[in-house]
């Protein structure tokens, strides 16, 4: 295979830490907070949380930006924003990486324009995502195709760009990879489709369902594969 780009050193997670405050305004969005399906319901204000992983494997996180969710914007508005100023203030490789939620036009659309700064967005299981469209016949009229034949997650149409297996501590990990591939909502931001799944010694999945994730930095598999597992990818929900 061939050697990537360098390994992005810096990662950075986008979360929703849902906190109550006494004071209510009617400017802030007020919002009825449940963590948990039986936990009764609280009522409080949303903010948008930055947060910088510190050390691989484990928890510690060091804040970036936090955002109070006005009524003015969105989850996702806000978290575009915060992420475009990242990449203003800090010019270093960085992935940011966010729950299935952040999988819309608003929060992936940021990362068009953006160097050394990339998404690793968590998929639903059932995505379906567009490939690249076939040129249109020399001479026809009309504009040029933006979407090509449906990749869905659950009845993938095409072979694998790339397929590797690892060791992840004593954990055996195997990733493939779907290149140039896009929301029908979002055209313009092309990535690839990742799916991790950690193995048995049989070299059977451990788990009934693959993690799905949407990455739009370097298409090499050989470092970018590797990187994955480290990043978690359910942190926002």
């Amino acid at each position: 295979m061939k050697a990537g780009k360098p390994l992005p050193d810096m990662k950075f997670t986008l979360s929703m830490l849902r906190l109550m405050s006494a004071w209510q305004p009617k400017r802030w969005r007020i919002c009825a907070l449940k963590a948990q399906q039986k936990e009764a319901v609280r009522y409080g204000h949303k903010y948008s949380w930055l947060v910088r992983l510190v050390q691989s494997g484990t928890s510690w996180a060091a804040p970036e930006d936090v955002e109070r969710i006005s009524t003015a914007t969105t989850d996702t508005k806000l978290a575009a924003q915060q992420v475009k100023d990242l990449a203003v203030r800090n010019k270093r490789p960085k992935v940011v990486t966010a729950d299935s939620r952040y999988r819309d036009k608003h929060f992936l659309g940021a990362f068009a324009g953006l160097e050394n700064t990339y998404a690793l967005v968590r998929l639903q299981n059932n995505q379906k995502l567009s490939q690249e469209p076939q040129p249109k016949p020399e001479g026809s009229l009309g504009a040029p195709l933006k979407h090509g034949v449906d990749f869905q997650l659950t009845a993938i149409p095409r072979e694998v760009d790339a397929n590797e297996e690892f060791l992840l501590g004593k954990q055996n990990v195997r990733v493939r990879v779907w290149n140039k591939l896009h929301f029908k909502r979002l055209a313009k931001v092309t990535g690839s489709v990742v799916c991790v799944e950690f193995l048995k010694e049989d070299g059977t999945p451990r788990y009934k369902r693959p993690i799905w994730l949407f990455w739009t930095g370097p298409v090499e598999i050989d470092k970018s594969a590797r990187f994955m597992p480290h990043v978690p990818v359910a942190i926002c929900d």
